[in-house]
């Protein structure tokens, strides 16, 4: 829901502010640029998870040995195993990602979910080249060292 009502202010403002739009960059990177800031609008108001959230989630399950027992038999005996593993997987990546710092989260987002290139990540996040390279170098290094600490 809250992407929805991101998404719909999005485009209402596109609509209010296009008479504002120059053409110096592509239309797609003036349209994100507006998804982007209401997205940080949005999201600094959340608090960021601890990179020890999964371990507290782990520790819960493992203090129910027949939730535990569920689980694996689930995973183990479902026809959509495979699936399962891959949407825990998804799962962990939202996960870890939420204990990046924003700016890190949406240098990531933007660049290897929607392909953009780090100049046109640094035009939508209104700062520089050598800050985008080392947002996503940053995410990426805590990111892979969280999950292969407790994935």
């Amino acid at each position: 829901e809250d992407t929805e009502d991101i998404a719909q202010e999005t485009f209402g403002k596109a609509f209010q502010k296009f008479g504002t739009f120059k053409g110096d960059s592509s239309f797609r990177t003036w349209l994100f640029s507006i998804a982007t800031n209401l997205a940080k609008d949005y999201l600094r108001a959340k608090k960021r998870w601890a990179p020890t959230a999964q371990d507290k989630c782990k520790d819960l399950i493992g203090s129910t040995p027949e939730l535990a027992t569920e689980l694996h038999n689930i995973n183990q005996t479902s026809p959509y195993g495979k699936y399962e593993i891959q949407e825990h997987i998804d799962f962990c990546f939202t996960c870890i990602m939420k204990t990046v710092s924003l700016e890190q989260q949406l240098s990531l987002m933007l660049a290897d979910i929607y392909d953009f290139k780090v100049a046109e990540i640094a035009e939508i996040l209104q700062t520089t080249v050598g800050v985008v390279k080392h947002c996503l170098h940053n995410a990426r290094t805590t990111m892979q060292n969280i999950f292969e600490q407790r994935c």
